[in-house]
């Protein structure tokens, strides 16, 4: 009787499945990391909602917009640009909206208050984006608070 066949020596396993895991694992904890960024915005983006809708109220039944930008005016809320800082029943904000008509369209910055709970517009400006009408003022630019040295 022959002797049984040595088996073969087993083939050396290679790194590559533990660099495949690890890349799998880090896109993973990437894919989780940036999705809990995302969510964070959005509910700061929704959380502000509210006084949101109010400056734009304001901006849709400002009569010097509408004769800026021509009627009908849209105004939609920037994704950035938002500053809501709230304390008790008090608080500030100042939020931008692009607002655009058949005449021009640009940048528009509303400053708010909250007072007994209650948010009220202060005052807007209003930035062409083809710059050749110049801002236009709504309402009380409060002073010391304003959105980069351009709107000083």
């Amino acid at each position: 009787m022959p002797d049984p066949a040595i088996p073969a020596p087993p083939k050396p396993r290679s790194p590559l499945r533990w660099v495949l895991l690890g890349c799998g694992v880090l896109t993973g904890l990437f894919v989780l990391g940036m999705s809990g960024c995302a969510g964070i915005f959005y509910i700061i983006y929704k959380g502000t909602a509210p006084v949101a809708e109010v400056g734009a109220v304001y901006l849709r039944q400002a009569p010097a917009l509408e004769a800026a930008v021509g009627a009908p005016l849209t105004v939609q809320r920037d994704w950035f640009g938002c500053n809501v800082q709230v304390a008790n029943d008090t608080g500030t904000a100042m939020i931008t909206y692009t607002v655009s008509g058949p005449k021009n369209s640009g940048k528009t910055i509303v400053w708010l208050t909250k007072a007994n709970g209650k948010w009220a517009p202060e005052g807007a400006r209003f930035s062409p984006a083809n710059g050749s009408s110049g801002d236009v003022d709504m309402g009380t630019i409060p002073k010391g608070r304003s959105f980069g040295k351009d709107w000083d």
